[in-house]
């Protein structure tokens, strides 16, 4: 099996009024993605493997920032397969504070594209809860928060074809 990671936003860019140009994400550049580039790949190599999904690619998308007033890691638990291309895609949404919560939080309330959905109308969505005062700034905390959330994700596991995918 391949493994391939992308972490995007949900996020409206700073400067929305230059979609058309350069728009900026300040929390995309925040954070060391070599570093989680290499946390990916050194916890994929401790995960099992059936023969049986050797063809395929699971893809894990990571958004940075989510809803308004989001205070969980959002790891969706089904995905969507693609078995025409062996794929199978699942999201993992990393919430971001709002500026008066932590200094270091987004400071436009509009930069948020909705707010956070009902989780009791959500089954398909395994919450785990942050704790924004713990962190100094937004580089260590999307960092620690994507770990987390992908260490979660693996030790959990998830069935792709009958076959089980988890770490060792």
């Amino acid at each position: 099996m391949k493994y391939q990671l992308e972490i995007s936003t949900l996020l409206t860019p700073v400067n929305a009024h230059l979609l058309f140009e350069k728009c900026e994400w300040p929390e995309l550049n925040s954070f060391d993605r070599e570093m989680i580039g290499d946390y990916f790949s050194n916890l994929v190599d401790d995960i099992q493997m059936d023969s049986a999904l050797a063809d395929w690619t699971f893809t894990i998308i990571i958004h940075v920032g989510t809803y308004w007033g989001a205070k969980d890691i959002r790891i969706g638990k089904r995905g969507i397969i693609y078995t025409d291309t062996k794929e199978k895609v699942l999201t993992i949404g990393i919430p971001l504070p709002y500026h008066k919560t932590v200094g270091w939080g987004v400071e436009k309330k509009k930069r948020f594209a909705a707010k956070i959905p009902d989780p009791s109308k959500d089954k398909n969505v395994r919450l785990i809860p942050v704790d924004f005062t713990k962190y100094d700034d937004m580089g260590s905390y999307i960092e620690d928060t994507i770990k987390i959330a992908l260490q979660s994700l693996f030790e959990v596991g998830f069935t792709l074809k009958g076959c089980e995918v988890r770490l060792k």
